[in-house]
């Protein structure tokens, strides 16, 4: 008898109710095709995120101060307001991310008048004789 407790309480066999099933798809199956977002769109959370930060808690200032070499009061993970010294790898770091948000990118873009024409009309290629004619004539009429 005690062996057979023993082995009832082992392998499970036991009148113990089912857990309640989770709601949402099973654990380990594939995410459904074309689900999720796309990649190489970045998060609209994300992006309200940076906006919001970058409008109301003047962090770009605090960058600033840092990239000058200022000291800059700070709060801690505990909460404790400290002030923050910069070495030189704190002020490399904020000055790259000082320029990344406040100097344009550099990518190459490609500007183009209507209808894809030139943005600026080519120079009309013309004999000197009639050059110097033209110049003449807009010189009389001034």
């Amino acid at each position: 008898m005690a062996g057979e407790g023993a082995a009832k309480a082992g392998n499970g066999t036991d009148d113990a109710p089912a857990p309640p099933r989770k709601p949402g798809r099973p654990k380990g199956s594939p995410k459904v095709a074309g689900s999720g977002r796309r990649k190489g769109v970045p998060s609209a959370m994300g992006r309200e995120a940076r906006e919001y930060l970058a409008k109301h808690s003047g962090y770009l200032d605090i960058i600033c101060r840092v990239c000058a070499g200022k000291s800059v009061r700070m709060s801690g993970p505990t909460g404790k307001r400290t002030w923050f010294h910069p070495t030189w790898e704190d002020r490399r770091w904020a000055l790259e991310i000082a320029v990344s948000k406040l100097l344009p990118t550099m990518a190459a873009s490609e500007l183009t008048g209507k209808d894809g024409d030139p943005l600026v009309p080519a120079v009309y290629n013309m004999p000197d004789k009639e050059l110097a004619r033209r110049v003449a004539v807009l010189l009389t009429q001034a």
